[in-house]
């Protein structure tokens, strides 16, 4: 079987002789050019002969004009929709378009792309996101809309630039969010974007990320796969 037929096979149920194997690693290019870390992702690709590629994204969400930090609930307001060439995620749109091209016909590649919830605590508010829950949630559900929106449509562009679908990060574990702050934080927002891309790309992934998982709510996904930490986290595949 060739690397396309062994995914399709595995997406479809069916049997893959040998199964589809991909591995991954953060390369440090976040500050490099499309080119650069295109050659990065191609050459790991060929090293370890993958049978798809995982496409990185360590591009960061940029912040507003002039702004360094989002602290308090009223600094929330100046997220705003993105020109997503002129961003950083512009930047790994070239990396996929390079990446997908130089694979096309060989195997598949999909693309990072981390939920809103991660997206603006990784990048923007960061250690003020517990506050921001407990404190401010209708600001915070202001400012995931928007961020989410951004995200969606730079899914969207992914897909029309060769990628097969999209390697979804959600933090959905206790350590992160309660349950009743998955459900109003989380959820709503991943189901949007998912929904948004449906019916176009043949292997989107969800990641469900951390320990102690709320995994049953995240098995309605409309994915084609889902991934975990079997090692660290949990459940075992066992």
């Amino acid at each position: 079987m060739t690397k396309l037929e062994r995914v399709r096979a595995a997406v479809a149920g069916g049997r893959a002789a040998p199964p589809p194997f991909s591995v991954w690693y953060h390369f440090g290019l976040q500050h490099a050019p499309a080119e650069r870390a295109a050659q990065a992702h191609l050459e790991f690709f060929e090293a370890y002969d993958l049978d798809w590629l995982k496409l990185m994204n360590d591009y960061s969400y940029p912040m507003p004009p002039g702004v360094e930090t989002l602290r308090a609930a009223r600094d929330l307001a100046q997220l705003t929709p993105l020109d997503l060439p002129r961003t950083p995620l512009g930047e790994q749109l070239r990396v996929l378009e390079l990446v997908a091209r130089e694979l096309r016909g060989r195997a598949l590649v999909v693309d990072t792309v981390f939920n809103a919830w991660n997206t603006l605590r990784r990048n923007v508010v960061k250690e003020a996101m517990g506050p921001l829950m407990q404190d401010h949630p209708a600001d915070l559900e202001a400012a995931l809309a928007i961020v989410n929106e951004n995200l969606t449509r730079y899914a969207q562009a992914a897909l029309e630039r060769g990628a097969a679908g999209i390697f979804f990060s959600v933090p959905a574990t206790e350590e992160s969010v309660t349950r009743e702050q998955f459900e109003r934080f989380m959820r709503p927002y991943d189901l949007a974007l998912l929904e948004a891309l449906r019916g176009r790309g043949e292997l989107h992934v969800l990641h469900a990320h951390g320990d102690r998982l709320h995994l049953d709510r995240l098995l309605d996904y409309p994915v084609h796969a889902i991934s975990w930490a079997d090692r660290d986290a949990g459940p075992s595949l066992a």
